[in-house]
């Protein structure tokens, strides 16, 4: 299996290949921005990586992530402007950017965000390691549905209704250029509260760094090189010390009342992402 992460870091770096104008990340000068899932015990939830919306989950307990270099695609239906489509990334410097043939909106955290998270009550946050937001989308209703990167450029959250409660202004925004290196796909992190996924173990890290199922979660999301594809955090309660274990099989959900928190990679199981040239 290829390093599919070292692809997903290219993204943000795609001005080197002539295809965005923006170069490596936005600066912070980017245009500012304008104005429910349940899950089920599935085997195989992540096996495809075209996907562009991040879900919220009723449940409370669980949630969906954007780590460093994981990305939302959208294959692009704004006619011949929108190319190869448009891409959401969440960048190694924190910043959240949404690109096209360059970077059209972005959350300007360089250097002060870590990842962003849809939460259950529907506000779409970039948070640092320490728990700060760093950005928000401002709609903590409980009535936001998904974060939706549309194939007209534009990133919009949603309402149950149907109506939308944030957008980002670039609908009819240029498009990744067809053409160069295009990559076609999306990945985002589920986590599941107070539940399991037993099997397919091939790491347990102890304590340091993974004392928090966020930290777990993103250890899994940055281990790509090893087919991480799901995890497990257990709390210091259950064996004195926190551990995080990562998995390389998504196995069933199980319910956990000692405090675990499991979840799996979207996207991640497709062995080889599609480059257009």
């Amino acid at each position: 299996m290829p390093n599919t992460l070292a692809l997903r870091n290219l993204l943000p770096c795609l001005a080197a290949l002539g295809i965005l104008a923006n170069g490596c990340g936005a600066s912070s000068d980017t245009a500012e921005p304008e104005a429910s899932a349940t899950t089920s015990a599935l085997t195989n939830p992540y096996s495809s990586p075209y996907f562009e919306v991040l879900n919220r989950y009723a449940d409370g307990a669980s949630a969906e992530y954007l780590f460093a270099g994981q990305n939302l695609h959208s294959q692009g239906a704004g006619g011949s402007n929108s190319g190869c489509g448009y891409n959401l990334i969440m960048q190694s410097d924190g910043n959240l950017v949404l690109y096209g043939s360059q970077a059209w909106w972005a959350s300007n955290t360089v250097n002060t965000g870590s990842y962003a998270v849809l939460q259950s009550d529907g506000n779409f946050v970039v948070y640092n390691w320490s728990g700060a937001a760093k950005w928000s989308s401002g709609t903590y209703d409980n009535q936001n549905e998904r974060v939706d990167m549309q194939g007209d450029g534009n990133l919009v959250v949603y309402r149950q209704s149907g109506s939308a409660a944030w957008a980002s202004g670039t609908n009819g925004k240029a498009g990744i250029p067809n053409g160069g290196f295009c990559v076609r796909y999306s990945e985002a992190t589920v986590m599941e509260a107070n539940a399991d996924r037993p099997g397919g173990d091939y790491r347990s890290i102890w304590g340091g760094t993974n004392n928090d199922a966020v930290h777990c979660a993103n250890s899994c999301a940055q281990d790509g090189a090893s087919s991480c594809v799901a995890y497990s955090w257990v709390p210091a309660s259950v064996y004195g010390s926190p551990v995080c274990v990562l998995k390389n099989t998504v196995n069933n959900k199980v319910a956990d009342s000692r405090g675990v928190v499991t979840g799996y990679i979207k996207g991640r199981a497709v062995p080889v992402p599609v480059i257009i040239n």
